[in-house]
């Protein structure tokens, strides 16, 4: 119960940093109801367009590709427990594939990943890059908290 709670105010701060710069935000989390969930991501694909929302927080549930068609940045706060789980997260930043043959625009989005040296993070992204042949860049960070 305690990652459960310390996770929702992780979402609760990103959402207010967000604000507190006044960029709109949608959010997804895993107690939404399906209604709520779908009305959200629908409002996502119509802010691609340029009009609405810049971002948008996954918190915790899973989303494949045809449901968010495409991010030019996905953050990862946490690490996956399973390579097909990173996958997923990570096919948002990929382009849909008409689009990127027909010179659509869209370039490969950044893919962010905290990881923490305790706890598994390391093993499970070095996991990762093996499954999916390739090697993520390092960049040391020695956050307090």
């Amino acid at each position: 119960m305690g990652g459960d709670i310390r996770r929702g105010m992780r979402l609760t701060t990103i959402q207010y940093k967000l604000g507190s710069r006044q960029w709109e935000t949608l959010c997804l989390a895993p107690d939404m109801p399906p209604p709520q969930k779908k009305a959200i991501l629908q409002q996502w694909r119509l802010s691609l367009a340029g009009n609405g929302p810049r971002f948008l927080v996954i918190f915790d549930v899973n989303v494949k590709p045809p449901e968010i068609p495409w991010a030019p940045l996905v953050i990862n706060f946490d690490l996956p427990r399973s390579v097909e789980g990173y996958a997923h997260r990570a096919a948002a930043a990929v382009p849909p594939a008409a689009a990127s043959r027909s010179g659509g625009g869209q370039v490969n989005g950044v893919i962010v990943s905290f990881v923490q040296a305790a706890g598994g993070d390391v093993e499970m992204l070095r996991s990762t890059e093996c499954a999916y042949r390739f090697k993520v860049s390092r960049s040391a960070c020695h956050c307090a908290g």
